[in-house]
């Protein structure tokens, strides 16, 4: 067993023949003896496989590095045990070199290493860095949807076929595998849907591509992507290894990043565009200095505690929902309206000291004063039948200070949304109970937009989603290597 792995790290990871041409024997123990005889010192190498696009990002390059090196590491311990002092400090060198590549390759620190050799004045050195770095970030541009594919073409009008080639199935790669996670945030899918759509697709395609090669290349086909793994696992190079997690990590990444794009897509197509523009286009909320994306966020975002405060209810009720934030700490409160509270004292009456149903239906709930009318004593009930500590925003200014006591009424948002009991929401304007509070509400982005606007209840989307995306799909070409060969014939 520690024979076969340690020949497996030595002999496959340089090189996909031997010097002397001598095959690679899966059938017996090979010694390091025989690997120097068949493989030897020289090194030559006809595609090695290197992750040098996985090392190229800050975080990842390292992650990458460090695993590739333990491997090293862990091979030369073996060696060691094994009493090959040779092949163990080859390994030792092994795991160096990683970290040497890494040096040349990673955006961060293949400027720091330039610098450097150039205050040594070792120009060679310095275009040599700049080369590697040159090609990690080319690799990086071929797996980009859009990008690579105009690359490609590029290759293919100046006669570069092989380069077009390696642009277009790289590209269309993403593509297929960002497509995954765009389909199932557009069917509302969680992140872990997607990441696992981006996963099954990048596999599929890769067995697909393997499968084409073979057919039109026979002996001379390599395995692609994630296929590099699916072989006899002492076949298997440490890079080979490393390079192939990690790029099924990079596509749940990628699925993972159309999944939020798919969600962004929906959220527009489902209202919150509109309601977006309702905000945008109002005159009041651009004199009270707040931004229509914060306005859309926090009214959508009370439509959601609204859903969410319904499953909590033995039947349906409508009532109605307000949100305040208190922008200096990011605290926030939520309440219901009385016919909320009412229905939830008579479902949990037990739990909230009611002796029966009855008795909880009959209470009112507004015995002690809410924190807003213990604050504005002189503010007095308006309308004649509805008390002032029915409505929602009572209830919510009570959590708010609980959560941030020191609140200031300048630095306060607020949104209202009626759950209209059918999947729908709007938003509500305050009563006149309310509106006598004025400015002790801070600003009611609601009541700058024409009453009952629909209200999206999908939860909203950050435009950051866009760009988290795009993020997605350029770290997991990243983690993939841009890698379309692998040193092993299928």
């Amino acid at each position: 067993m520690t024979c076969f792995f340690w020949e497996n790290i030595r002999t496959r990871a340089y090189a996909t023949r031997c010097v002397y041409k001598k095959p690679w024997s899966t059938h017996s123990c090979i010694t390091p003896a025989v690997f120097r005889r068949t493989c030897g010192a020289s090194e030559k190498v006809t595609e090695r496989v290197k992750g040098k696009m996985a090392k190229f990002l800050p975080v990842i390059g390292e992650a990458y590095t460090s695993v590739e090196s333990l491997i090293y590491l862990g091979a030369s311990g073996l060696a060691k045990v094994w009493g090959d002092d040779e092949a163990a400090e080859k390994g030792l060198e092994k795991a160096g070199n990683c970290w040497k590549e890494y040096s040349e390759t990673n955006v961060i620190a293949a400027p720091v290493n330039m610098a450097v050799h150039k205050a040594k004045g070792q120009k060679g050195r310095v275009e040599e860095i700049q080369k590697s770095l040159g090609n990690a970030f080319e690799g990086v541009v071929n797996g980009t949807p859009v990008v690579g594919h105009v690359k490609g073409i590029v290759h293919y009008a100046m006669g570069d076929t092989e380069k077009g080639n390696i642009c277009m199935e790289s590209a269309t790669r993403s593509a297929a595998v960002m497509g995954a996670g765009i389909v199932t945030g557009g069917i509302g899918a969680g992140l872990l849907v997607g990441a696992g759509a981006g996963i099954t697709t990048g596999v599929a395609y890769d067995g697909v591509a393997t499968g084409i090669d073979h057919a039109v290349n026979g002996d001379k086909a390599y395995r692609h992507g994630a296929m590099v793994l699916v072989q006899n696992p002492k076949n298997i190079t440490p890079e080979e290894l490393v390079g192939g997690v990690l790029g099924i990590a990079g596509d749940g990444l990628a699925g993972a990043g159309g999944n939020q794009l798919g969600k962004n897509i929906r959220a527009r197509l489902t209202g919150q565009k509109a309601l977006h523009n309702k905000y945008k286009n109002s005159q009041q909320l651009k004199e009270s200095g707040t931004k229509a994306r914060h306005a859309t966020k926090i009214t959508m975002d009370a439509a959601e505690q609204s859903k969410q405060a319904q499953a909590n209810l033995s039947e349906p009720t409508k009532y109605a929902t307000s949100l305040v934030e208190d922008s200096a700490t990011g605290e926030r409160g939520v309440g219901h309206s009385g016919k909320y509270r009412k229905q939830d004292r008579i479902d949990h009456h037990v739990e909230r000291g009611y002796a029966s149903e009855a008795k909880a239906k009959k209470a009112t709930g507004y015995d002690q004063p809410s924190h807003l009318q213990a604050t504005y004593e002189d503010v007095g009930q308006v309308h004649q039948l509805w008390p002032q500590a029915a409505c929602a925003e009572h209830p919510a200014f009570d959590q708010l200070k609980k959560r941030s006591p020191n609140y200031s009424p300048e630095n306060v948002k607020t949104a209202t949304v009626y759950n209209k009991n059918d999947g729908g929401f709007h938003t509500r304007q305050r009563c006149e109970n309310c509106h006598a509070y004025g400015d002790a509400m801070g600003k009611v982005v609601t009541d700058y937009i024409p009453d009952q606007t629909h209200v999206p209840s999908s939860g909203y989307v950050a435009d950051g989603h866009m760009r988290a995306a795009v993020s997605g799909v350029v770290a997991a070409q990243i983690m993939r290597g841009g890698r379309r060969y692998h040193s092993h014939k299928s």
